[in-house]
């Protein structure tokens, strides 16, 4: 039976063009241009990213909001499947946040704001902050574009206390 779900998601630890072997890949683009998906969040890479198929399945890495330590994302290289869009600046420690609507699935990127100060290994020294939302992106429920970048975006360093 098809899915009658608004929006198709798929959640894994992996992304298809930076962990897997060519034919793997192009078994999961299959699927997700089939089936019409709509995003594929991945982990494993302490980094976020985000790629878009030619097919407007949009690509999210989200792998810097656990572990001990984050790394900066790269780009898609040698596909002519997939494009990056956008690679987080820095190093940066956060989540993405879904919202959505019958209409659109929105993505944002949040981290840390620059009120944060950090003292050490101490939790209790910690002078708590808020939040500083980045990268922002509406991904249609009809695939026939590959959505629009949110006016507050922001796609440089977001975050990063001092």
């Amino acid at each position: 039976m098809a899915s009658t779900a608004d929006f198709k998601i798929i959640n894994t630890h992996y992304s298809p063009h930076f962990h897997m072997d060519p034919p793997h890949m192009q078994k999961w683009y299959d699927l997700t241009k089939t089936h019409q998906v709509h995003g594929w969040f991945n982990g494993h890479t302490h980094g976020f990213n985000h790629d878009v198929a030619k097919w407007n399945t949009h690509f999210f890495q989200n792998g810097a909001g656990g572990g001990i330590f984050s790394e900066s994302a790269t780009t898609v290289a040698n596909n002519d499947q997939v494009k990056t869009t956008w690679v987080a600046s820095g190093q940066p420690y956060g989540f993405l946040e879904l919202s959505f609507t019958k209409s659109w699935m929105k993505v944002q990127f949040v981290s840390f704001d620059k009120t944060w100060d950090f003292k050490g290994f101490d939790f209790g020294d910690t002078t708590k902050g808020g939040v500083a939302r980045g990268h922002c992106w509406f991904v249609p429920k009809v695939l026939d574009s590959p959505g629009v970048e949110c006016k507050s975006s922001v796609n440089g360093v977001v975050g990063m206390p001092t």
